[in-house]
């Protein structure tokens, strides 16, 4: 019978990354009242001192043919148990190349020593879904000011999205609790999971798929696009509130500083996360950054700034008197 499925596919559990055992993990969303999950830990590359370090440290499978039989054994308690369908998968990440790429309804492994198109070959030879895994850049990573991660982010498959658009099956819209406005504006087929890896990840954007409760027509309604994205919001909970970083008062000084002969940006909204967001990537490029909240909060170094982006919708009060003294200067 077709219906709508509370539905899951980016889920990591101790057999790569994650905090929660699989057992555990099934417990969870079945109580919960989910009709399907897709168990899809990490398995990293071995060409990179990154990808080596993570798979030293148990974070990426290094048993496959027992992973996937795990998630078999697993399965089975989970559909008499649960009414559960617990979908084998993988999230195969080369930090060479950049990627990362969920696939979903797998049998076996998927070398991850090699480029994105034999990845995705080989997951479609297995009669699994590719998908994009979070392809743009997470703004919750921003909000706490987490340059490590917003470093290590892969965006293999978002700078090259013309060329992988018929290639890939679904790109990730929603993440977590982040919502990648720039992905769904590309129109591609797309679905929303959690990312899951610690208890608290359930609250976060899920998908309900319009389908059976089976492996091939829930693959199928997916590349049909007959699925639409909810946020879960377990026991009406609300999250902590996380502030964001203020990138010119607690990042020292030097790393918003650009390359010489840059030009000088002075970046003006009310918005702190958006404000930090942009003054982090225009340093990346060797701009010098100087932020601010309102038009009352330029010093005269500020004023001198060769350029201004600001928000249109900050209150005009200050506007006129800054106006005036970039004139002046």
């Amino acid at each position: 019978m077709t219906e709508w499925l509370m539905t899951d596919l980016h889920i990591h559990t101790t057999l790569s990354d994650g905090t929660i055992p699989i057992e555990e993990v099934v417990k969870i969303y079945g109580e919960a009242g989910f009709d399907a999950i897709g168990i899809t830990d990490h398995l990293f590359d071995t060409q990179s001192p990154r990808g080596l370090e993570l798979y030293s440290e148990g974070k990426s499978i290094k048993d496959l043919k027992s992973y996937f039989q795990r998630i078999e054994e697993v399965s089975r308690w989970a559909k008499e148990s649960y009414d559960l369908l617990v979908i084998p998968g993988l999230e195969i990440c080369n930090l060479v190349e950049d990627y990362h790429i969920l696939g979903i309804d797998l049998k076996e492994g998927v070398n991850p020593n090699q480029n994105t198109e034999g990845v995705i070959e080989e997951i479609h030879r297995q009669g699994g879904l590719a998908i994009a895994s979070h392809p743009h850049l997470k703004l919750s990573y921003f909000m706490p000011g987490n340059n490590i991660s917003i470093q290590r982010h892969p965006f293999h498959l978002w700078k090259h999205r013309e060329r992988y658009s018929q290639k890939l099956d679904a790109w990730e819209i929603a993440n977590g609790e982040d919502l990648f406005t720039a992905v769904s504006l590309e129109h591609l087929p797309f679905v929303g999971n959690s990312d899951f890896h610690e208890r608290h990840h359930l609250t976060s954007w899920k998908s309900l798929i319009h389908a059976e409760k089976e492996k091939e027509t829930l693959k199928q309604a997916i590349l049909q696009r007959k699925l639409s994205l909810f946020f879960f919001n377990e026991n009406g909970s609300k999250g902590k509130r996380v502030q964001a970083k203020v990138f010119h008062e607690e990042t020292d000084p030097v790393e918003q500083k650009g390359g010489e002969g840059k030009g000088k940006v002075l970046i003006v909204d009310d918005e702190r996360d958006l404000v930090g967001m942009l003054a982090y990537n225009l340093g990346k490029k060797g701009y010098q950054i100087s932020t601010a909240y309102n038009g009352r909060s330029q010093n005269d170094e500020e004023l001198k700034m060769l350029g201004m982006i600001y928000d249109s919708s900050v209150r005009l009060t200050g506007w006129v008197d800054v106006l005036l003294n970039l004139r002046d200067r």
